[in-house]
């Protein structure tokens, strides 16, 4: 039970601080999402009475900047999830019964901040048809940011081992540039492992929310295979590369959004609102390799791991890295 205390603070300790620090909407950051900017995804009515898409034009057409601006949502929250979801940061091998880890990181996901889909008329705020539309983008904003191509995210990664070789293991996140925190939680199982002739074989599950947004909600599951190997070092210190596949699934939803933000009608304030469709887990399953490589010593352990995922959705292959250093004992 001592263990368990111990291991289990600084990750309370890391959530409760980063939840303080999330602005209000009046401190909104340069990477807070403005999805209205997304396009609008059915009728609305505007503040003067318009009507758009306008329903007297050609429905097909309608149609299709709808189903753009939906189709710009989905990607978008697809580039965020599989960006926020980590990837095992660690061998194949657990901790042992009594044993726990404790890490901090860096995690720096690429993305596609030059997504787009086009369509015969972008949508108001977002002249370019791009997905990433963020606060520090808005045009006529002063001191205008652009979106990087990576994020970056400090990590704090607890883990504790069980008997017959299975772990528990939390991390927590924080998106620099935003008012988001990622709570990641999950379990491994090692299959194999210790055996002088056989590598660490071990699967496990993890499962991610983002808090702190304001207009939507977004979720990640997934289910993972690593295989690696351990090598002593003069005595002293140990290396332990591995590699493996990993599947994440992404699912997210809009909550109701203004869509023609610097106008309200007090008397019909909804006549511009509507939502996105969601974007179901079934239907939003991507398959990624993760690979990695630690090094352990008496003074603590050190790692560099990444990801690699291929073409998603028409976009271009990511590569992700981490950073990572702590202790196990």
């Amino acid at each position: 039970m001592r263990k368990i205390r111990l291991v289990s603070i600084p990750s309370a300790v890391l959530l409760l601080a980063c939840l303080a620090s999330v602005p209000g909407k009046s401190q909104a950051q340069h990477l807070d999402l403005e999805l209205w900017r997304l396009g609008n995804p059915d009728y609305i009515t505007l503040h003067d009475g318009t009507v758009v898409p306008d329903p007297s034009g050609d429905p097909e057409a309608n149609q299709r900047l709808m189903a753009d601006a939906n189709l710009r949502f989905r990607m978008l929250m697809v580039d965020l999830g599989l960006a926020i979801h980590p990837a095992p940061a660690h061998p194949a091998n657990s901790p042992g019964r009594a044993g726990a880890a404790f890490e901090i990181g860096l995690r720096m996901p690429q993305i596609h901040p030059q997504a787009a889909v086009m369509s015969d008329e972008c949508p108001p705020g977002n002249p370019n048809c791009r997905i990433w539309v963020t606060r520090g983008t808005t045009p006529g904003r002063p001191n205008q940011q652009r979106v990087p191509n990576r994020l970056i995210l400090p990590s704090l990664q607890v883990r504790k081992g069980l008997p017959f070789s299975f772990e528990l293991n939390s991390q927590v996140q924080y998106l620099v540039g935003s008012s988001s925190c990622v709570m990641s939680g999950g379990a491994r199982w090692a299959l194999n492992e210790g055996f002088d002739f056989l590598p660490d074989l071990s699967i496990g599950a993890q499962a991610t929310r983002l808090v702190g947004t304001r207009d939507f909600g977004l979720t990640t599951a997934s289910a993972d295979i690593i295989v690696g190997k351990w090598f002593a070092i003069a005595g002293s210190a140990t290396i332990s590369p591995y590699i493996g596949w990993q599947r994440v699934w992404v699912s997210s939803f809009s909550s109701v959004i203004d869509f023609d933000p610097s106008h309200e009608r007090m008397n019909d304030p909804t006549r511009d609102d509507t939502i996105f469709d969601d974007v179901p887990m079934a239907e939003n399953i991507y398959d990624r390799v993760v690979f990695g490589l630690r090094l352990r010593s008496y003074i603590g352990q050190f790692l560099i791991a990444g990801t690699y995922t291929p073409m998603v959705l028409d976009m271009d292959p990511t590569l992700s890295l981490v950073f990572q250093a702590g202790m196990e004992f």
